[in-house]
């Protein structure tokens, strides 16, 4: 029984190493890769929200968290992770409809994606541009230019319809005076 109990220990202490190693080495390709003035002036918490660095066709992508907001052909509005946990305005993502990405490991047509699902997100550090993760290894990645994100523009509170009026008040007001008035009569015919 002790012999097992150490073996487990054992195990357990080796998978917490090798995956503070690999989380170690995620966050060090994130502090030396370098961004370029163009990605950093379109995207300036982009050092502190990249999650890892990876390199595919021989370009180096920063690998991001991002939020669907909203699909509009093959037009994807996204909203980046921020390291604070809160997201960054809205940029658009340009895609082909039939476009798959993997969504938690699964493929998934980018007209089948629906608000509010996290999105994987690669950057160019040498230059604005962003793509989502193919479907499979062997599809090229599709990284269109990273525009400037839109502005957010704070929502004013809907107002409220006027569908009443001060009619029903007024008629209330109205018979609560009359009733007081022939409460009034009556006491006065009682004393007479």
């Amino acid at each position: 029984m002790k012999g097992h109990a150490l073996r487990s220990f054992a195990l357990a202490t080796a998978v917490i190493a090798l995956n503070g190693a690999g989380f170690a080495q995620n966050a060090a390709g994130c502090r030396n890769v370098r961004f370029s003035e163009e990605v950093l002036s379109r995207f300036p918490k982009a050092p502190q929200a990249c999650l890892d660095v990876i390199n595919r066709d021989g370009q180096d992508y920063a690998v991001f968290k991002a939020q669907l907001e909203s699909v509009s052909g093959n037009t994807l509005r996204v909203r980046i992770k921020q390291p604070d946990g809160t997201y960054a305005a809205v940029t658009n993502i340009e895609t082909k409809p039939e476009r798959r990405v993997l969504i938690d490991g699964k493929p998934v047509q980018v007209a089948d994606l629906a608000p509010d699902q996290e999105l994987t997100a690669y950057v160019r550090v040498d230059k604005p541009m962003i793509a989502l993760p193919p479907a499979s290894e062997s599809e090229p990645l599709e990284a269109t230019p990273l525009a400037a994100a839109e502005p957010v523009v704070a929502r004013a509170e809907p107002a409220m319809p006027h569908t009443a009026s001060q009619v029903g008040l007024l008629g209330l007001l109205g018979a609560f005076l009359w009733a007081i008035a022939l409460a009034v009569r009556l006491t006065r015919r009682k004393d007479d």
